[in-house]
């Protein structure tokens, strides 16, 4: 049985498309890390953001004696009333106010409608926490998960007279992020697909053209020898 030999064309054109191919696989993947990155930056700045303008708008006196009484301070309400629009118009989880409350880090203010933290309740100690109850806002780094999901968490210190006594803590989700990352991850494939698919048929263009062009090539280098032997037969 004849075995039938890949010509040099195609040899060329199968080792570009794959060269094409693993070009394709490592933008997409480039793009898809580049993107998460930059959502990830986006949400965290945005949290930050936040916090740090409820702590802004909070009044420190009243906000010390919300710390100092609990509900029963006559300015719970209003500083209530102030941290929820951020719940409500802020696009975010949770909005909350935190210290140390008898030697613990504690809720003092939660804006939960549903199930808000009691005072005092224990809140978990993390370098971001500890940052902001040092003066200095700070965002989680990488999102952390939970039963509910996954979130980031950013801290705003509130301070007076210089010293900081409380902080605000906002909670967003990173789940909408994660729908979106799907969504540009799912586009960043079909336009790679696109890609490879246009670059194989330009490739099968080009290998007819310069099959039909080496088909004509060798027809004229045959004739010419056929002449050549036939000139030199009559001589």
């Amino acid at each position: 049985m004849k075995t039938r030999k890949i010509s040099l064309t195609v040899q060329l054109c199968i080792f570009i498309s794959i060269i094409v191919l693993i070009g394709d696989i490592v933008m997409g993947v480039v793009l898809s890390n580049k993107v998460q990155e930059m959502l990830l930056t986006s949400i965290r700045d945005n949290a930050l953001n936040i916090s740090k303008c409820a702590a802004s708008t909070v009044n420190p006196e009243e906000m010390m004696d919300v710390y100092e009484n609990g509900t029963d301070s006559e300015y719970f309400d209003s500083v209530h009333e102030d941290l929820t629009v951020f719940l409500e118009e802020g696009g975010v989880e949770y909005v909350y106010t935190a210290g140390m409350v008898d030697g613990t880090f504690g809720f003092i203010l939660d804006t939960d409608p549903e199930e808000p933290g009691e005072y005092g309740d224990a809140i978990d100690v993390d370098d971001d926490n500890k940052s902001a109850m040092a003066g200095k806002a700070s965002v989680n780094a990488e999102p952390f998960e939970d039963e509910w999901g996954e979130h980031l968490t950013a801290w705003a210190p509130i301070s007076l007279n210089g010293a900081t006594f409380a902080v605000v803590g906002v909670d967003v989700s990173y789940d909408v992020v994660q729908e979106d990352l799907g969504k540009v991850r799912s586009l960043i494939i079909v336009v790679c697909c696109v890609i490879y698919v246009v670059v194989i048929l330009a490739l099968l263009l080009i290998s007819a053209r310069l099959s039909k062009g080496f088909k004509t090539i060798n027809k004229k280098i045959l004739s010419f020898i056929f002449l050549v032997f036939i000139i030199f037969n009559l001589n």
